[in-house]
């Protein structure tokens, strides 16, 4: 069972990578521009591993094979959003990606947090149509994502991530009386 367990995370793994570089190729042949890359990698993303999730919970006992087939396939769908949210931090705020992408990631720990709770309430029996329940509103959240995503996401470098100059702030040159460096007192 230990293998079973390991292949969603392997396909992931796989789909992480492999979506990186259809990304790039969309972009640098100009099949799409930056912004409707990062949109069409994350409908794919959140829609399809909504819709690989609803799947799961309508099979029956001795289907687990099947299950495994889609969770494996939502999981690995999934991994597209790093060619979408993960790297539009670097398109709006290159200077700030890592402080918004741990902002993000803070916020989005909330939802570690509570769904197990919800889980909880709304499957109180464990049937099958209460899971079902639990995966459809998943999927609905998935989708609103998605949909939130693509209306209000940009792919330019954003006004208050540049500085005075009107430069993104990756762009000037580090100076050498910048660098601030504390020598070693001991």
């Amino acid at each position: 069972m230990g293998i079973l367990s390991a292949i969603p995370y392997i396909a992931y793994f796989v789909v992480i990578n492999v979506g990186g570089v259809l990304a790039d190729f969309i972009r640098s042949r100009k099949i799409l521009g930056t912004l409707n890359t990062r949109r069409a990698a994350m409908l794919i993303a959140l829609l399809g591993q909504g819709m690989f999730l609803v799947l799961s919970g309508y099979c029956g006992c001795g289907q687990e094979a099947l299950v495994i087939v889609f969770i494996t396939a939502g999981m690995a769908i999934s991994g597209l959003q790093y060619s979408g949210f993960v790297v539009n931090y670097l398109d709006i705020a290159p200077s700030f990606s890592g402080t918004i992408m741990g902002m993000g990631n803070t916020i989005s720990c909330l939802a570690g947090i509570v769904s197990p709770m919800v889980t909880s309430a709304l499957t109180p029996n464990g049937t099958q149509e209460e899971w079902q329940g639990v995966l459809w509103l998943t999927a609905g959240i998935l989708t609103a994502g998605a949909l939130i995503f693509a209306i209000f996401a940009s792919g330019e470098v954003q006004t208050w991530a540049k500085h005075k100059g009107g430069e993104a702030a990756e762009e000037l040159p580090l100076k050498e009386a910048e660098i601030n460096l504390e020598k070693d007192t001991h």
